[in-house]
């Protein structure tokens, strides 16, 4: 927790995606949950369906295909006019194809 509430504070995260009412933070303002049936707890859901203007902190579910999903809708929001930030959790899986979108300019490790 001591960690995630200085990613916060240095960002200034105030959205959370991919969490569910189990496990969000609750320190910040809101959170998005890939299950419509979470909105009755208070989530947003479909993180993909919404630009953020803000920074937000995104741990995707672990799957080559939920990661690469995540990574892939954070750059091209990246590429919108407005300003947009992502602070991501990411496992560091050899041969995966969201590796080689690390390698976008867009992307600071």
């Amino acid at each position: 927790p001591e960690v995630l509430d200085a990613i916060r504070e240095c960002y200034n995260i105030k959205h959370e995606l991919f969490a569910s009412p189990l496990n969000y933070n609750l320190s910040l303002n809101s959170y998005s949950s890939a299950h419509r049936e979470d909105t009755i707890f208070g989530a947003c859901y479909d993180a993909f369906s919404t630009r953020f203007r803000d920074c937000v902190y995104m741990n995707p579910e672990y799957t080559s295909h939920a990661l690469h999903k995540a990574l892939s809708w954070a750059i091209s929001s990246s590429l919108d006019v407005q300003p947009f930030c992502a602070v991501a959790v990411y496992p560091r899986w050899k041969n995966e194809k969201y590796m080689n979108l690390l390698k976008h300019p867009n992307v600071k490790l």
